[in-house]
């Protein structure tokens, strides 16, 4: 698909969801915005070669400061989930069940105040300024996409580059695939992903820069057929979940320890002494960072599969191997 036309839908599916969360501050609505601005943010970047600067600066700030509104809320959400998953083995102890029930007042209550912020913020000025910028970038996407229908159909040498052109904006997209996936091998190949604090911020690192390499290989795939679309994106689909999964952990861990150091005094703590709660907190984490080093090791043969999937989608030669150095 033409990333004109392809930015344009991204548009139109964040001021819908912008529009859906105002009556319904649910976890399927908060997620759908979320998503929908993270792929508008990657297809502005497919059309440097097709907007001015500021226009993109200006769309590139809205879609960041919708996503932004709502971003306590969501990682709120994420980790109430991981610990409702945790919850389900009963086998648990009584200090995990008591350890747990603390997170989950702690992240409970945050929620509640991040969608009072985030109902007030969605109707001022500045989140209306965003959504007005959108529109006005998918109106200017549909009318820049006809005018080069428009060309394609008149002119006299088709093969001759153009500013707008849908043949030109084709390239862009495997350009961007093309720097995104080097980007993403640099980073895999900085160090070993284990669950460690170095490792856990790598993979953070790793996943922001596969999503980007991720919503590239969405606009490509598009012009596939919807059977072949549809198997390429779940190659994809199953190495961005392991990174979420992953990250999810790391949050989760970081609010395990900040909750540890606030702990209420030992009377206060529903019959069990300060060791047993410390004990349940402990157990969390033994969990935690055995099943991310697991999604960790499922990893690089997720990559692979991935990058094959999408390799031979490609039309004969292979676009993303290297070049071949000239004698």
């Amino acid at each position: 698909m033409d990333p004109l036309l392809f930015t344009a839908q991204c548009c139109d599916k964040v001021l819908s969801a912008a529009e859906l969360v105002r009556g319904d501050l649910g976890v399927t609505a908060v997620h759908a915005l979320r998503v929908a601005c993270r792929r508008l943010s990657q297809a502005i970047e497919l059309l440097e070669d097709l907007i001015d600067g500021d226009t993109l600066k200006r769309a590139r700030k809205a879609s960041s400061g919708l996503r932004r509104l709502f971003g306590a809320i969501r990682d709120a959400d994420v980790l109430l989930q991981l610990i409702q998953r945790n919850l389900q083995d009963i086998d648990r102890s009584m200090s995990e069940l008591v350890a747990s029930a603390h997170l989950v007042t702690m992240l409970a209550e945050r929620r509640r105040a991040s969608s009072h912020e985030a109902l007030a913020a969605i109707d001022g000025p500045e989140a209306r300024q965003h959504l007005d910028t959108l529109r006005a970038l998918a109106e200017l996407c549909l009318a820049l996409n006809q005018g080069a229908e428009e060309a394609d159909e008149v002119r006299e040498a088709p093969d001759e580059p153009r500013r707008g052109q849908k043949k030109h904006s084709g390239a862009s997209v495997l350009k961007a695939i093309r720097v995104r996936r080097a980007k993403l091998d640099a980073l895999i190949n900085q160090g070993p992903l284990e669950p460690t604090p170095e490792g856990l911020e790598l993979a953070h690192t790793i996943r922001i820069a596969f999503k980007s390499y991720r919503y590239s290989v969405e606009a490509y795939a598009i012009r596939l057929s919807p059977e072949d679309e549809l198997a390429l994106l779940e190659t994809f689909k199953v190495v961005q979940d392991s990174l979420g999964e992953v990250q999810d952990a790391a949050v989760l861990l970081g609010n395990i320890d900040r909750v540890i150091r606030d702990l209420p005094a030992p009377e206060s703590l529903i019959g069990l002494d300060h060791v047993d709660l410390h004990a349940g907190f402990d157990r969390i984490r033994e969990a935690l960072i055995a099943s991310t080093a697991v999604h960790l090791a499922a990893l690089s043969v997720g990559l692979e599969r991935a990058n094959a999937a999408l390799d031979a989608s490609l039309p004969p030669p292979p676009l993303l191997q290297p070049q071949a150095s000239a004698p």
